[in-house]
């Protein structure tokens, strides 16, 4: 029997996106994934279209649930000021009205596509060979350096781009791997998967992710605790879990001293293969195998951290570690208090998708600032539910909450009364666990989150399983044949050209960055015409022609320069009217212009939106002194010095600028 031509695509999918390589700088995140990721999810959801009847066999709440979330989604996404921007995603993140498209394709798809062992088994085996090569160049990437942006990394990101993304994804194709080791049943096959394991959660171990290790635990926890048989009340169970342990306690603290590695290693495999060999064979023991892996692994990995070059150590295990103890969260918690001010100015429908990053700096706090410095934007709340509240209030939750609660709940069936052999439900089961668990101290991305709905939709058919054969839709298989092929065509040159944009975005900002105007300036015309909506792109051609005015000795030249900027300034306020970073480069654009009144009433404007900005204040002084009016300029340093005086201070002594102090 041959696989399906929606499976193919799925199956594809899951190869290719963890593949694509992403970049985590500058303004974009991960558009080469962006590109996979629409281009094949938005041709599954055509098959789901074209198979809809197949969808009958689903629970009415389900689909009704689906149908409340796109429904919300399509309003948050035209009710901003600029449409496109939520339509296509302002950052190349998961934000944008295209991704929820594709991630409610790709439930149903799992549901429809994947419901035979077989077609189970293929998913399986895909995934775990796309994490197995995301893995192996995670380790050589970690070692040696990335040989495609040609830098040394502290923390392994392989592919993803992101250490906690990489994480997260791997933490996710666990469960899978032990479904597989469970059901397989030839020697060679099984330690081949076994080695997997071990890969695996050695590269978690080396992400120095705390979310992606919490998500392990949570996730490993949730699996054992819904095996078929209860075997932990057997004799010597708890004996066996609490030296296996406390072994690894013992070993990961002995690790911080560098020189007793040798001693550590040979007791560790000692032990590990010892035990090992008494309980390979038996599944009964199959949480005390993983227990062995994850400690072989752990001192594997930091072993690795040991032997490598010492100035490449920017991160290790107990520093990490003492983190949690510590209670460092890296300014989550000043992001939480953030957004539930958002939430409350506007509780019901919040501002609209994507949105946040106008609401952080709305209500950012001096303590953040302090914490980031005036210049960091933020544009996710670390918190899926918290995000939800803060761009789409009360409204948006309900819808996404809609869609998931149903999937849960329609598969609530206790997994102890399930046959033997389904421990496919498990793993289903701890995958979207650990997920949801992990999206609440972090952010979706379709890094990882394309495996999430899938899972989703695959659980959701061993409870309710898809017609077979699916019924085909209305149109003949020649004409949906041609529309197909016409949707191909057009996606992949929409998907080509988002590609298109961002490389030639990379160009520009190197080019304006090293004062290669012209050529930059061809770069960034190109980028506007692949991606119009793109707020970000124009932010930085704006830039780049302030900088390049203020530099060139044709005054001529400065003076084109400087109209376009402007005409382009002019046309962002229009798109983004509460955006602080358009007025405070409108500022700067006549502070280069020798316009310092109308630099100061731009920098005022910029202090609506983002009043704890003590840099803002700053650009103030400098452009009240420069007219003269010390008066104002001591009540904007006033205001700035009151949020932080330490860093005003520094500004002023860095710009060497002469102002009394006596004031204050």
């Amino acid at each position: 029997m041959k696989y399906s031509w929606p499976l193919k695509f799925l199956l594809a999918l899951c190869l290719l996106l963890p593949l694509a390589y992403s970049t985590h700088s500058f303004d974009e995140f991960a558009t080469p994934k962006m590109a996979v990721f629409l281009c094949g999810s938005l041709l599954i959801l055509a098959f789901v279209l074209y198979y809809v009847k197949g969808l009958r066999g689903l629970p009415r709440a389900m689909l009704a649930g689906a149908g409340i979330f796109l429904t919300v989604q399509i309003y948050q996404t035209f009710r901003l000021p600029y449409p496109p921007e939520g339509l296509f995603g302002a950052y190349g993140q998961s934000e944008s009205l295209l991704v929820q498209f594709g991630f409610v394709a790709l439930f149903f798809a799992g549901y429809l596509w994947i419901r035979t062992d077989r077609e189970r088994n293929a998913f399986q085996e895909t995934v775990i060979f796309a994490a197995l090569l995301v893995s192996l160049f995670g380790i050589f990437q970690y070692y040696l350096g990335d040989p495609i942006s040609r830098e040394d990394v502290s923390r392994v990101k392989s592919l993803l781009g992101d250490p906690n993304s990489l994480g997260v994804y791997l933490v996710m194709v666990q469960p899978l791997l032990w479904w597989k080791i469970l059901r397989e049943t030839a020697p060679v096959r099984r330690r081949f998967f076994f080695g997997c394991c071990f890969l695996q959660s050695a590269v978690i171990s080396l992400t120095f992710s705390r979310a992606a290790w919490a998500g392990l635990a949570f996730t490993f926890l949730w699996f054992a605790s819904f095996q078929s048989r209860p075997y932990y009340k057997e004799r010597g169970f708890w004996l066996r879990l609490s030296l296996i342990l406390g072994f690894g306690v013992l070993s990961i603290n002995l690790l911080r001293q560098s020189q007793l590695w040798p001693i550590i290693l040979v007791g560790v495999i000692l032990f590990g293969w010892s035990l090992w060999r008494k309980l390979y064979s038996q599944k009964q023991y199959f949480v005390h195998c993983l227990l062995v892996i994850f400690l072989l692994s752990i001192v594997a990995g930091q072993l690795l951290t040991v032997l490598k070059p010492s100035s490449y150590k920017n991160y290790n295990l107990s520093s990490r570690l003492n983190s949690f103890s510590q209670q460092k969260d890296s300014g989550r918690g000043l992001i939480w208090k953030s957004a539930w001010l958002a939430f409350r100015h506007a509780p019901w429908t919040g501002a609209g998708m994507g949105s946040f990053q106008d609401s952080f700096h709305r209500f950012e706090s001096k303590e953040a600032v302090k914490h980031w410095g005036p210049d960091r934007d933020i544009r996710q709340v670390h918190n899926e539910l918290l995000h939800y509240l803060a761009t789409q209030g009360v409204v948006g939750l309900g819808s996404y909450l809609a869609l998931l609660v149903p999937i849960l709940m329609m598969s609530r069936r206790p997994l102890r009364t399930m046959p033997e052999g389904h421990e496919g439900i498990a793993a289903l089961w701890s995958l979207i666990a650990g997920y949801l668990v992990f999206v609440q101290f972090a952010y979706a991305l379709v890094h990882y989150s394309h495996l999430f709905w899938m899972s989703a939709g695959i659980l959701v058919g061993y409870y309710y399983p898809a017609p077979d054969p699916i019924p085909p839709g209305p149109l003949s298989k020649r004409t949906a044949g041609w529309l197909f092929l016409a949707l191909c065509i057009g996606l992949a040159f929409l998907s080509h050209n988002f590609y298109r944009s961002d490389v030639h975005y990379r160009k520009a900002f190197f080019g304006s960055r090293y004062r290669h105007f012209s050529r930059s300036f061809n770069h960034f015309r190109t980028t506007l015409r692949l991606a119009p909506w793109s707020y970000q792109y124009r932010y930085r051609y704006v830039y780049a022609l302030i900088r390049a005015a203020a530099r060139t000795r044709n005054a001529a030249l400065a003076r084109q320069h400087f109209r376009a900027a402007e005409d382009l300034l002019n046309s962002l306020s229009r798109s983004f009217p509460e955006r602080y970073q358009v007025y405070n480069l409108f500022g700067y654009l006549y502070f280069q212009k020798l316009e310092f009144g109308k630099a100061s009433l731009f920098y005022r404007k910029a202090l609506r939106y983002f009043p704890e900005n003590y840099g803002v204040y700053y650009r103030i002084v400098r452009a009240e002194l420069l007219q003269g009016d010390r008066a104002a300029a001591l009540a904007a340093y006033r205001a700035g010095a009151a949020i932080h005086p330490e860093a005003m201070k520094e500004l002023l002594h860095s710009d060497k600028l002469k102002l009394s102090l006596k004031p204050f």
